[in-house]
């Protein structure tokens, strides 16, 4: 199976991460209690709390030793069991034909982060090491994938061939600095063109006239699937993540939230997962959308990947929307509204079209409200779908962008 590829609803649940509903359905523990498990190394240790943290440290390492206390260290494994997810649906970043390239970027960002606690010098592990070491299963006897405690390393087994040894699978930052600053090039508008907003960017497109603009998107059930899945972990009534983000803190929606920056780029340091200090709805629809179609201009902003899809990146297209315009829904369309201000011009937000039950086109987006929940992923809202086929345009509001892959008027 093909990294990208999910064919059921539980497989892709339990993609990296163990959802509450999950959780619930499992009678039993498939792992029998196991709590050791072999892991491949796949970045460099760095301190993430603890003395190893300190300034002081850095300069005498003694210090660790004498303190007594645990550093805590950050690394990400992937974890070489059968039943766990890493090795079923993910390739390995530090095979040598993918490692440091874009593929590796989100398959390597995907991988667990393993927390390791040690008393004194960091640990000797380095990037294609294999450690044993036990893994704390937390509630349930169960494992999330995203943060993985390790409590302790029985073995570690050194890379042989030192000509092989890699130091570093993958950088998150240096691949995706075009999709963050919207440097696209080649499409239907001026190439070099940058309108800086929304706003601008509309006004550079076509409306489509004289006839249905209509597309194409070969993976919808693909599409459905993700959102389906990540509206199901964020909104169960009772177990969801914005349920238990609102109860005990936004530290257990942070595994999630990972998955989603790490498919525009974005390494855990380069967030917070208060969705206040750094909205995340366009990487939402960045990892719903990719996933399903690795040619989308995927973006930590709604306006620069809607410039890609302007410019043609991924045979995507941008439309300027109009009350006279007939569209044929489909699957995969995102729409894009407007919310820049002085300080961001370029803010705005965007949902994509999930599902299509009868003469309704319903709406997935991230960093929501819905359902009286605040900032998770939900439901943003249904288009109605006239008799005619077409989307029922009275009910567009204020969305003024729609993006739609292969679009095309046909007379």
């Amino acid at each position: 199976m093909s990294s990208n590829t999910i064919t059921t609803k539980k497989e892709s649940a339990e993609w990296l991460f163990v959802s509450p509903s999950l959780q619930k359905e499992q009678e039993t523990n498939i792992f029998q209690n196991k709590t050791t498990f072999k892991i491949k190394v796949l970045t460099p240790l760095v301190a993430y709390s603890g003395p190893a943290t300190s300034e002081a440290a850095k300069d005498d390492p003694e210090i660790l030793s004498n303190s007594g206390v645990d550093s805590v260290y950050l690394f990400k494994g992937r974890i070489m069991d059968n039943r766990m997810a890493h090795v079923s649906f993910l390739e390995d970043p530090c095979d040598t034909s993918i490692a440091n390239s874009p593929q590796a970027e989100v398959v390597g960002a995907l991988h667990s982060n393993i927390l390791l606690s040690n008393v004194g010098e960091m640990p000797n592990i380095s990037v294609g090491d294999i450690v044993y070491g036990e893994l704390d299963t937390g509630n349930s006897n169960l494992y999330n994938l995203q943060y993985v405690n390790m409590t302790s390393v029985s073995d570690v087994f050194k890379v042989e061939d030192v000509s092989k040894k890699l130091e570093s699978c993958y950088d998150l930052k240096s691949k995706f600095e075009s999709n963050w600053v919207g440097k696209i090039v080649g499409g239907p508008i001026d190439p070099t063109a940058d309108p800086g907003s929304i706003t601008g960017l509309a006004k550079e497109l076509a409306v489509p006239t004289g006839g249905i603009l209509e597309g194409s998107f070969s993976n919808p059930e693909q599409l459905t699937l993700l959102a389906e899945t990540e509206i199901g972990i964020w909104t169960t009534e009772g177990e969801g993540l914005a349920t238990i983000r609102a109860q005990k803190g936004d530290e257990y929606a942070r595994g999630l939230l990972s998955k989603y920056w790490a498919t525009v780029g974005w390494a855990d340091n380069q967030w917070v997962p208060d969705g206040a200090a750094t909205p995340w709805s366009a990487a939402f629809i960045s990892y719903v959308v990719y996933f399903a179609d690795n040619s989308f201009p995927r973006s930590a902003g709604h306006y620069y990947y809607a410039l890609g899809a302007a410019k043609g990146q991924g045979d995507w297209t941008a439309w300027r929307l109009s009350r006279s315009a007939k569209i044929r829904p489909q699957i995969g369309d995102i729409f894009v509204r407007s919310r820049e201000d002085k300080k961001n011009p370029t803010a705005g937000h965007g949902d994509v079209v999930y599902r299509i039950e009868g003469d309704k086109a319903f709406l997935a987006g991230g960093n929501i409200n819905a359902r009286g929940l605040v900032s998770t992923a939900g439901i943003a809202g249904e288009f109605r779908i006239k008799q005619d086929g077409t989307y029922d345009t009275s009910q567009f509001g204020t969305y003024i962008i729609i993006l739609k892959k292969h679009g095309n008027v046909l007379g």
